[in-house]
């Protein structure tokens, strides 16, 4: 069964690429796909990262590539609202970590999480010491809101999970967390565009 890798990225504050934000998930297949079929799968994980931001007039792109033929370009791709992005008032850095492994637990190379940016949903808040509960079932809902979400995109022949290059094996995710911690992603932090400084001789 082929497993397929899909990059979902967004620009933030505004359409510089170091600004954007991104995660990457997997999902396996029955069968191998064409390229519309891919585009489909992209279209939906489009809709699913829209919804959960609840941003429809900010860019969301989505990329699907092969995990077995490099050099690797886009197989398919979908996005909406191209060059609008995503303004915010909180710092970049601050994420919140969706974790997910299969069946066996959170073994090594099965398991997989992905970096949520609350920040960018006017309904969240990240100035407390911890996330709050509604915080916390915000990053929750990208795995349990029906219809909308990791494991049930493109119905019973697909399959979200976790993929091992080390391996090159997929495990099916079948267990979803979230922790109450903040996490930090440096990358997403602006670049400085001023600095204070002193020289002094002791």
């Amino acid at each position: 069964m082929p497993t397929y890798k899909f990059t979902i990225s967004m620009p933030t504050t505004d359409t510089l690429p170091r600004n954007r934000i991104s995660n990457t998930v997997y999902f396996d297949h029955v069968n191998v796909m064409q390229g519309t079929d891919l585009e489909s799968i992209c279209d939906d994980l489009v809709g699913v990262w829209s919804a959960r931001y609840g941003g429809a007039a900010h860019e969301v792109k989505c990329s699907c590539y092969d995990t077995d033929a490099p050099p690797n370009y886009p197989r398919a791709e979908s996005i909406v609202n191209a060059g609008s992005p995503w303004p915010h008032t909180s710092p970049g850095e601050v994420a919140l970590c969706l974790s997910f492994c299969g069946e066996n637990g959170p073994r090594p190379r099965e398991r997989g999480r992905i970096y949520l940016m609350p920040g960018l949903d006017p309904v969240n808040s990240i100035t407390q010491l911890r996330p709050t509960t509604a915080t916390q079932n915000w990053a929750l809902a990208w795995a349990t809101t029906s219809n909308a979400s990791l494991p049930d995109i493109g119905g019973i022949d697909w399959k979200h999970g976790i993929w091992s290059p080390t391996t090159k094996t997929f495990h099916q995710a079948k267990h979803y967390w979230v922790d109450d911690e903040w996490d930090t992603q440096r990358r997403r932090g602006l670049k400085a565009s001023s600095r204070v400084e002193v020289a002094r001789e002791g």
